[in-house]
């Protein structure tokens, strides 16, 4: 038996394993095609690839913009082991910053990185609106409870989440919005510093 080092239709390291040797000529190993009998040297953070007749190291890109840069692609339906931990490389690298990048797929299925385009002001203004509004939706809800008839409650405090309610309702309509300041409920127990 003779180590032998198998790699896939792109030339890219998938594993060694045994293969037997060639019973006409005991010296030669019954190589398969996608085999080779030299060691790939696989350096961290990089792919061995056998090319033209030997290994090279091509560099596993560390950011969405090495990514892009490099062209690093995938298939994304393929179900092959080096394209596999490509995918793998591509969907951490953009949860790492998924702010600011995406991953996208052609027609083809080819799947790659895309930096996300800077929104403009009025993209931004209204984006902020929205999680305003949100927000302020939420807090209503989460205040529902002060205003139920049999919930105990002091008279002054009724007033005061009646205030609060109001101010929520009509943050939308102040003047700058939606850069304004977001109300405060006065029933928040206060943190201690």
């Amino acid at each position: 038996m003779i180590k032998v080092y198998r790699f896939d239709k792109d030339g890219y390291f998938l594993r060694d394993e045994m293969v037997f040797e060639d019973p006409k000529n005991p010296s030669r190993p019954m190589l398969p095609l996608d085999c080779t009998e030299e060691a790939p040297n696989i350096e961290k953070g990089y792919f061995a690839r056998y090319v033209n007749g030997s290994w090279t190291n091509e560099k596993i890109p560390t950011t969405c913009d090495e990514a892009i840069s490099m062209g690093f692609t995938c298939i994304s339906n393929s179900p092959e082991v080096h394209n596999l931990l490509k995918k793998t490389v591509i969907e951490s690298l953009v949860q790492a910053d998924s702010e600011h990048f995406k991953t996208v797929v052609d027609s083809n299925f080819n799947m790659s990185i895309e930096a996300i385009p800077e929104l403009t002001e009025e993209e931004k203004k209204a984006k902020l609106a929205s999680e305003l509004r949100a927000k302020r939706d939420a807090e209503l809800d989460a205040t529902d409870f002060y205003l139920m008839p049999d919930y105990p409650i002091s008279g002054s405090d009724l007033t005061l989440i009646q205030k609060y309610r109001q101010e929520l309702r009509d943050l939308p309509q102040q003047e700058g919005f939606p850069y304004v300041d977001f109300p405060v409920n006065p029933l928040t127990p206060k943190v201690e510093e």
